[in-house]
């Protein structure tokens, strides 16, 4: 009797107070994640952002957020060339003098030798650097307190010029003058090879000088409202004729001047008197950066680098081999691997990234996909797009609402789901028509979605919801932190799981549909928040900014996959590759 008392209140407890669900178990057979096999750099998607340029013989270099790359023919391709210095690691400048070449990295100021073949590091610059200036009167950096000078004596050591505290943008030498652009402070003039400093900055109408560049005796000085000359060593300053209201960059090459901007070159061949326009070199890419040798420039823009070889007549895109695109995100449909790219629009490979062609998406900024029907989704910043050929082309859809932002896309067979920021609608037909199904919060702020069966997930900054009707009604979740915002949301395998903001109960997972959750504090947070999740048999792979981890008991532990970039911010799985998307450095492959 006393047993069969105590198996009933045993019977009675679970009754009243439930049991959270089990994981699922994955059927099938499952190779676990091999974190032994290294990581695979997919060629591409070409271009990124190329920060800084120079050409020095018949060699280019092209500085980005991941380092140097250096073409030898004219840029029809590239190779990277960045030995020596810290791995994905920005190079914001590039200065060609004499037989060297010298760069500003993010750990510090490097000079190669042996054209880019390999790099030392000059010193230990304890101030990040944002100017470099190379000449007779020595090497200078610019950095936000102030300029240095590097000394060869006592192993390298960087010492402190006489101009302190102020941030330095940009630096020039003509003769014996040196010539510091500031944020805040307009130009300043030393004559004394950096010991002293004066104010040279009379006439320009912006105290932030982002370009400076020496030619014959005329000193050219670019602010946000253009270009400005003097002929006085810096004393006074006259608006320049210069026809664009901006430039971002200057260069000079041989007694010309060339000047970047909104996707345009322009040219002086008078020391900025008078200038010519030398064409459209993208019409949708801002100029970051100008280098010129005779008749070949080299443009360098937010969407890659671009070559005239003809003294800007006709310019090509010169990107093979720059494989630090800037990924906003990624999926595959059919044979297709369909990249959004910042700044480029939507490129497609059909042979796992080997070779690109373009779509006749061109522009603007996308990081979401969905597959609905027989077609793919696209969501942008310019609204949403449909494609019937696996991401080739697309077609603008109409009818989503006040707001074009798409935030987010979901789908499945028979619905489609489009978030804006204020907004969640649903088709049944493929993006033909639209209802209206946003969760009844204030100020919505969707960014995050998922989808399992007729359960709809919705969250963001203001909170997070589910509807188990298709949408038609909302229930709030409860995580258990007030003021949560969700920052990653993904089902797959039975599986919802959750990241969060503030990360203080670290990874979330719910295996009945969001009713009950088991959370676990991975070690992962310590180093940096989650952006993604992907699901392997019953492995658990997630993304952080700068790290892929994998988890085979359910989050509780984690172990890394040797894979060490930055801005990494989605994973797709095809087959038998993993791949994983860098806001900074391209995409990247593992063979599962």
């Amino acid at each position: 009797m006393k047993s069969i008392s105590l198996f009933s209140i045993v019977l009675i407890a679970l009754s009243l107070f439930g049991c959270e669900s089990s994981p699922p178990v994955s059927p099938g057979t499952f190779s676990p994640f091999d974190t032994s096999i290294p990581w695979q750099h997919v060629n591409g998607p070409p271009g990124g952002q190329i920060l800084s340029a120079a050409i020095s013989g018949t060699n280019m270099f092209a500085g980005t957020n991941t380092g140097v790359f250096r073409s030898t023919n004219s840029g029809a391709n590239w190779t990277a060339a960045s030995s020596g210095l810290r791995s994905y690691s920005w190079t914001s400048r590039l200065v060609a003098y004499r037989d060297t070449i010298f760069t500003i990295s993010s750990s510090g100021v490097y000079r190669s030798t042996n054209n880019g073949g390999s790099w030392s590091q000059l010193g230990s610059l304890f101030y990040s650097a944002s100017a470099i200036s190379v000449s007779s009167l020595g090497v200078f950096a610019g950095t936000g307190n102030g300029v240095y000078v590097y000394s060869d004596s006592n192993g390298g050591t960087w010492n402190p010029t006489g101009l302190l505290y102020i941030p330095v943008t940009v630096l020039a030498v003509s003769g014996t003058n040196l010539f510091a652009g500031t944020s805040g402070y307009g130009c300043l003039r030393s004559t004394d090879g950096g010991s002293t400093w004066a104010i040279a900055n009379s006439g320009l109408t912006n105290s932030y000088v982002s370009a400076l560049a020496i030619v014959g005796s005329t000193i050219l000085a670019s602010v946000s409202s253009g270009v400005f000359r003097s002929t006085d060593s810096g004393s006074h300053w006259n608006r320049s004729n210069n026809p664009s209201s901006y430039s971002s960059c200057l260069a000079v090459d041989s007694g010309r001047v060339f000047s970047g901007g909104n996707g345009t070159i322009e040219m002086s061949s008078d020391e900025g008197v008078t200038w010519n326009s030398l064409g459209s070199v993208s019409t949708n890419a801002t100029i970051l950066s100008i280098a010129a040798n005779g008749n070949e420039i080299l443009a360098g823009t937010d969407a890659g680098a671009f070559v005239s070889t003809d003294n800007g007549s006709h310019w090509s895109d010169a990107n093979s081999g720059l494989a630090n695109a800037q990924v906003a995100g990624f999926t595959f449909s059919g044979t297709n691997l369909v990249v959004s790219v910042q700044n480029q629009g939507i490129l497609v490979s059909s042979d796992q990234g080997s070779t690109w062609q373009k779509t006749n998406i061109t522009s603007g900024y996308g990081g979401s996909f969905a597959t609905s029907g027989n077609f793919l989704f696209a969501g942008t910043g310019n609204g949403l797009f449909r494609s019937s050929d696996n991401g080739r082309s697309w077609v603008a859809t109409s009818g989503i609402g006040p707001s074009s932002n798409i935030t987010r896309l979901i789908g499945d067979d028979s619905h489609l789901y489009v978030s804006t920021y204020d907004h969640l609608f649903l088709s049944l037909d493929n993006g033909s028509s639209w209802k209206d199904v946003t969760p009844p919060i204030q100020n919505a702020s969707i960014n995050r979605l998922a989808l399992s069966g007729e359960y709809v997930f919705a969250g963001g900054y203001n909170g997070f919801y589910r509807s188990s009707d298709f949408g038609t009604t909302w229930s709030d979740v409860k995580l258990g932190i007030p003021g949560v915002q969700i920052t990653v949301l993904v089902y797959g395998r039975g599986t919802l799981v959750a990241s969060s903001y503030p990360y203080v109960s670290g990874i979330y997972l719910s295996y009945d549909n969001g009713t009950t959750w088991h959370t676990s504090n991975p070690q992962i947070l310590q180093y940096s928040s989650p952006t993604d999740f992907a699901f392997h048999g019953p492995d658990i792979i997630a993304a952080t900014y700068e790290e892929v981890y994998v988890s085979r008991d359910e989050g509780i532990t984690w172990t890394s996959t040797a894979l060490r970039t930055t801005g990494l911010n989605k994973i797709e799985i095809d087959g038998n590759d993993l791949y994983v998307g860098s806001y900074y450095t391209g995409l990247w492959r593992h063979p599962l």
